[in-house]
């Protein structure tokens, strides 16, 4: 079906969509962006069967939807099909495990979507263990974006190891989620051994691990004795020589 908008962005968040109005306007633009509608479980299975039929949008944005477990399986389905949508953002719809793992287990067999956000939902450690199935042999994902989705130390610890084998993905969040020192330290120690992926925790960048830094974060470099400053290295030098 011709794309009548070329690859103008069509933004239609919060505006009261029903779940039949949107498949005309799917076929009309290039990024479909439909957040905050309340479409429900009902919007997504019609965003998913024209996904199965390679009728969908470069981009969809059913953020803040509703469409929970049962919504986020019907766009799963679609998945194995799909080889037209490149971004897709599932944020703030109570998606738990059970519906992240269907995702996860689709996105195995899709070679299209780069770009996964499912920011604000409810995956937890089991989820995030799912993903890192996923990650360790998905070889399409370029972004991956799971803030705020109850993630543990055990669902970083998941994400750090298969990390260390996936050379695809570039970019994981995982803001607001209770890692802990264990899974910040796991996730630091991976962003440096992996040069391709940025990860990004609490806000910043898994911060490379500094040796002069103690592990209760203790700047050991401030006890250094100055001696490499040229206009008191001797002074220094002879002091210390004196004791």
């Amino acid at each position: 079906m011709p794309n009548l908008w070329g690859g103008v962005p069509l933004n239609f968040q919060g505006c009261g969509l029903t779940p039949d109005s949107l498949v005309g306007l799917a076929s009309m633009t290039a990024s479909l962006q439909v957040g905050g509608n309340s479409l429900g479980p009902d919007g997504a299975f019609k965003i998913a069967t024209l996904m199965s039929m390679n009728q969908s949008p470069e981009a969809v944005d059913l953020s803040n939807n509703q469409i929970g477990d049962i919504g986020a399986k019907s766009i799963a389905g679609s998945l194995v099909r799909n080889t037209t949508t490149q971004t897709l953002n599932l944020s703030g719809n109570k998606i738990s495990f059970g519906g992240a793992s269907t995702l996860f287990g689709s996105l195995a067999h899709n070679m299209t979507v780069t770009t996964l956000t499912l920011d604000d939902n409810d995956i937890g450690d089991a989820g995030a263990s799912a993903l890192a199935s996923l990650l360790a042999k998905n070889m399409t994902l370029k972004t991956v974006s799971i803030n705020n989705n109850n993630i543990s130390m055990q669902g970083a610890l998941a994400l750090s190891a298969a990390l260390k084998i996936n050379r695809t993905l570039q970019s994981l969040s995982l803001s607001g989620n209770a890692i802990g020192p264990a899974g910040a330290a796991s996730l630091a120690v991976t962003d440096q051994l992996n040069t391709v992926v940025t990860i990004t925790y609490d806000g910043g960048p898994a911060a490379p691990f500094d040796p002069m830094k103690s592990f209760v974060g203790m700047d050991m470099g401030a006890s250094r004795i100055g001696w490499d400053d040229a206009s008191g290295h001797e002074a220094q030098k002879n002091k210390f020589l004196e004791k």
